[in-house]
């Protein structure tokens, strides 16, 4: 029982990564787009 309270943490965790580098990935593309329109 002592490992469910673990595996929920870590569950947590990776979904925060998760999150997190999709939210990094959506800036990177935003900036790309705005990078590229500014050219155009």
């Amino acid at each position: 029982k002592a490992h469910h309270p673990q595996s929920k943490v870590d569950a947590h965790s990776s979904d925060e990564i998760f999150v997190h580098q999709l939210i990094e990935t959506i800036e990177y593309v935003l900036g790309c787009i705005s990078n590229t329109a500014s050219y155009l």
